[in-house]
């Protein structure tokens, strides 16, 4: 548990300094609400082989999307590791729903840009918005789609600066 916790503080530290040095750079989530999502939900959704990073901003992302009035639902590419799900049962709180199959559905992608390690069928799902540290990817869009990437230590990074950054309703 004091490893778990050490590596929350950690990130949570990252994502504070960071966040700061850049306080009004972000208006990533206004732009999201500036898409037509029609009727569909949006998924949240993070890399195969998901690890704390991955889980933990496809949660706390859709979050802000739903206090932003966007209807998502975070969502696993396969079972949780162990380290997410002792972190998740410590914060009270319920895994993501699994999905195996982007197709015909509506995604933002957290914490990778990469078919290889998106869920199956995610070229025939419709992207709405990336948020990675890992750099670009081959996903493609044939929209113009909100972008967020950079250098951070984790995508959770990129995550607080959006809630920073968010004006919330």
């Amino acid at each position: 548990m004091e490893r778990i916790c050490r590596k929350l503080i950690v990130l949570l530290l990252a994502g504070t300094i960071f966040s700061s040095a850049i306080a009004d750079g972000s208006k990533y989530v206004q732009l999201l609400q500036k898409i037509d999502y029609g009727s569909e939900v949006t998924f949240v959704i993070g890399h195969k082989s998901p690890d704390p990073d991955s889980i933990g901003s496809a949660i706390a992302f859709a979050e802000l999307l739903n206090a932003n009035g966007i209807q998502a639902v975070p969502a696993a590419a396969e079972r949780i590791d162990n380290e997410s799900a002792y972190a998740l049962q410590a914060l009270g709180l319920e895994a993501p729903r699994i999905l195996d199959d982007a197709r015909d559905k509506q995604f933002i992608l957290v914490d990778h840009s990469s078919y290889a390690h998106a869920i199956d069928d995610m070229a025939q799902a419709r992207i709405v918005g990336i948020l990675d540290h890992h750099g670009m990817g081959d996903v493609k869009s044939a929209e113009v789609i909100p972008v967020l990437s950079m250098p951070v230590v984790a995508t959770a990074s990129l995550i607080c600066l959006c809630f920073r950054n968010a004006e919330r309703k």
